[in-house]
């Protein structure tokens, strides 16, 4: 099967497990990818031949692999456009979903990066035009919105992350180091020059994933290759 990962990390300090900003798979704009993109090769077919298509994939796609390689996708086009927008080098591996169980409240998605890697706070705030204390206020505000207690839910993580501003990166708990990722990506719409509104990361994911096949390329991975070949010939068909 055709995979996305990148090679497996040697054992390092510098390497942490890191929970990356995933809206999950369900409800989603991932989600819903691989049904927009069949609606738009058959929207001049008839509604039989629609759902013939739907239904044949319905039926052959072994969703599991879809859903790991969806995902590890997902994970390498955000990772890389952080790296391209921040002008940075951010080295990464091991793309890991975890679907939705009675342990957690959605969808999850990690992966090893190398924290020597990671820009410091003070070149994120440069890129950013805004000042170091300003930007580490809405990192602290992210850790308290993250890991603060309440009814129904108790955080195994303090969500005070003073004492975090001068320590470097390998001392942080892995899940610290998330923040660093996920407040670059909520900050991606301030590196746009022009013709990026907040909230269009998604959009730029969905036109880099057309860019190399879309969800249907992944779907047709994730089949036997007899039926891959069925359904490329049952799309190329445009008899009624």
């Amino acid at each position: 099967m055709t995979t996305y990962h990148k090679p497996a990390f040697t054992a390092s300090n510098n390497i942490k497990n890191i929970r990356l900003p995933f809206n999950g798979l369900y409800n989603s704009f991932l989600g819903s990818l691989l049904d927009d993109e069949i609606e738009s090769l058959t929207q001049d077919r008839t509604d039989d031949k629609a759902l013939l298509v739907n239904d044949f994939i319905s039926d052959k796609v072994n969703y599991q692999d879809y859903n790991i390689l969806l995902t590890d996708k997902y994970a390498i086009h955000l990772l890389e456009m952080i790296n391209r927008e921040y002008d940075c080098n951010i080295i990464y591996s091991n793309v890991d979903y975890e679907k939705m169980n009675l342990q957690n409240r959605g969808d999850n998605l990690w992966c090893d990066i190398d924290v020597s890697t990671l820009p410091s706070i003070e070149t994120i705030a440069k890129l950013l035009d805004t000042d170091d204390d300003e930007l580490w206020n809405d990192i602290e505000k992210l850790a308290e919105n993250r890991f603060t207690s309440y009814s129904g839910f108790s955080s195994f993580y303090s969500p005070h992350i003073e004492e975090l501003r001068y320590t470097p990166y390998r001392l942080w708990q892995d899940v610290y180091v998330s923040l660093i990722i996920e407040i670059m990506a909520i900050n991606l719409d301030c590196v746009y020059n022009e013709g990026y509104e907040v909230g269009d990361i998604e959009q730029h994911i969905i036109e880099s994933f057309n860019s190399y096949g879309g969800a249907l390329e992944i779907a047709l991975v994730c089949m036997n290759h007899g039926d891959s070949d069925k359904l490329n010939n049952l799309l190329m068909d445009d008899s009624e």
